[in-house]
């Protein structure tokens, strides 16, 4: 029986930080070293923080050999499969990528990100968490901790987030392994996916460029037709698409909900979901948060100018 490294099975294995897989060698009796799309615990663990562990073999890339075996290959590949983390994550997903692109192929990538209010996000986490079961901290202190654990990675640039947009690549680098370690990021990632233009810095100090992103703000999705028409046309001239015909024959689905009878109240603040919004949004714990967020925000319009970034 031959051995494997499961580390050589999957592409993006490195981690936030360039570090050796430190998963030994298996002898092939088990699932360990099973083919794509199988991936065992230990490598989901190297690959993702735990909050990716549980979603890893839906997002996961498949292994060198499984995409050569359907005739995929960097010269053929068009497409990648969505992650809703991977706009936030650039390190350990830009070297994904280039794993499985040539250098000219990816820069005809496009990524298209939804920017939502940062505070909504942050609260929308926290809420769904709480409401199965999953976060039993009231809100203010989870903000409050989230808030405090970015800030001791640098006070400077958390005051004032415009510094980031004229830091080097070497400093931006140590700022975001301060904020990706582990112990730290499962503190601040309530708040954490609102830092839009620290991620968008990010991809552009890995050799991106300002065209290959598209932002759609969550207030320009569509609530009649006509309007649900002009954002596929958005989109279709981004992609590169022809822009799609209305059918009278085919109605259009402008909604949906998730929410349930079970998950409307939060034991932590013994209130609804929405009572619960009400009264944080009028803390001082929001205030603060709100502050912080207003000045990356600010720094988000200028790097979005700066680069030329096509906001919807």
């Amino acid at each position: 029986m031959s051995e494997c490294t499961p580390c050589t099975l999957h592409p993006g294995w490195v981690n936030n930080v360039e570090a050796p897989c430190d998963i030994a060698s298996y002898r092939c009796a088990s699932r360990t070293c099973a083919e794509a799309p199988y991936v065992p615990k230990a490598l989901r663990r190297a690959n993702y923080s735990a909050y990716h562990a549980r979603a890893f073999t839906l997002t996961a890339f498949p292994s060198l050999e499984a995409l050569a075996a359907a005739n995929v290959n960097a010269t053929r590949l068009a497409s990648l499969e969505g992650n809703p983390g991977l706009f936030q994550t650039p390190p350990r997903h830009a070297r994904a990528l280039a794993s499985l692109t040539t250098p000219a192929g990816r820069h005809e990538l496009k990524l298209i990100v939804g920017l939502r209010d940062p505070i909504d996000l942050a609260f929308s986490l926290w809420a769904f968490l709480a409401t199965i079961g999953q976060e039993g901290r009231r809100v203010e202190q989870r903000m409050a901790r989230a808030l405090a654990a970015v800030q001791a990675c640098n006070d400077s640039l958390a005051d004032d987030p415009m510094l980031l947009l004229n830091l080097p690549p070497s400093e931006l680098a140590r700022y975001r392994a301060c904020l990706d370690d582990r112990p730290r990021s499962k503190q601040h990632f309530y708040m954490y996916g609102g830092l839009y233009a620290l991620h968008l810095l990010g991809w552009l100090h890995l050799g991106y460029e300002g065209r290959q992103f598209l932002f759609v703000r969550m207030r320009s999705l569509p609530r009649t037709e006509p309007q649900a028409l002009a954002l596929q046309k958005e989109l279709a001239a981004f992609l590169g698409l022809s822009a799609p015909v209305p059918s009278a024959q085919r109605s259009m689905c402008l909604s949906a909900s998730m929410i349930t009878a079970k998950g409307q109240r939060i034991r932590a603040h013994n209130a609804s979901v929405k009572e619960v919004k009400k009264a944080f949004m009028q803390s001082p714990t929001a205030a603060t948060l709100q502050h912080f967020f207003d000045g990356h925000e600010a720094l988000l319009r200028a790097l979005l100018t700066r680069e030329r970034v096509r906001v919807y």
